[in-house]
């Protein structure tokens, strides 16, 4: 079995449905920032059941809360992902 690094990220994105911006708040697979950028896949899956797959066109940004990942971020779609450090807790941009 492999082992997986999971990823805390908040996800802004248009509801496909309502046509509002919306945010969820859940872990993903690290692997999935990289089918992101590559457009491999065409929604973003939560490993929390109780959250609904997103579209991948519909993201606006993605929020890393907790990043314990060993890739580039040159590597994944800078312009849609931001990580967040203890600095920037409670900020407002």
């Amino acid at each position: 079995m492999k082992n997986l690094k999971e990823v805390l990220c908040e996800i802004i994105f248009k509801d496909h449905k309502l046509g509002v911006i919306t945010t969820r708040i859940g872990t993903i697979e690290e692997s999935q920032l990289i089918t992101i950028s590559t457009n491999s896949n065409d929604f973003l899956l939560f490993n929390e059941k109780h959250n609904s797959p997103i579209l991948n066109s519909d993201i606006i940004e993605i929020i890393i809360h907790r990043d314990d990942r060993k890739i580039s971020v040159n590597e994944v779609n800078s312009r849609i992902i931001k990580h967040i450090t203890s600095q920037d807790k409670g900020k407002i941009s």
